[in-house]
């Protein structure tokens, strides 16, 4: 590398006592120095920076499958609710109907039965007034 080549010729020189060219070497040799640590220094600061952010996103990216999760059992618990609440429905309209549908049937046959018993009642009457004329008939000789 050429941070090494100024560096050894830094030394070849101040060995051979020509300072002047040996502190031109050593000032290239620290410029370039510092300028490839500044390098390296904003190198590891945007890796940083730029692990920063990744495990920024990943923490967004958890909190959002997260709250995908939430919102899943939710709708799940809805779903739920709306099938039990529609079982209910039918069942109380099954129910409903087969209570409509008996009382329906009892009034049928209370009417059947009213017209049975006016009928009994009506063949009695006739009975009664028939057994009251063969009374009269047996009375009377």
């Amino acid at each position: 590398m050429i941070v090494k080549v100024y560096k050894s010729k830094s030394d070849l020189w101040r060995a051979r006592a020509d300072y002047p060219r040996a502190l031109m070497y050593s000032d290239k040799y620290d410029l370039l120095k510092d300028s490839i640590f500044n390098t390296n220094v904003e190198n590891r600061i945007l890796t940083l920076q730029y692990d920063f952010e990744l495990d920024k996103k990943d923490n967004e990216i958890r909190i959002l499958n997260q709250q995908t999760l939430l919102q899943d059992n939710q709708i799940r618990q809805q779903r739920i609710i709306i099938v039990v609440v529609i079982i209910i429905l039918l069942s109380v309209g099954i129910g409903a109907y087969i209570i409509f549908s008996y009382y329906k049937r009892v009034k049928q046959l209370n009417r059947a039965i009213s017209e049975q018993n006016e009928e009994i009642s009506a063949q009695s009457e006739e009975l009664i007034e028939a057994n009251e004329t063969l009374g009269k008939l047996n009375r009377e000789p």
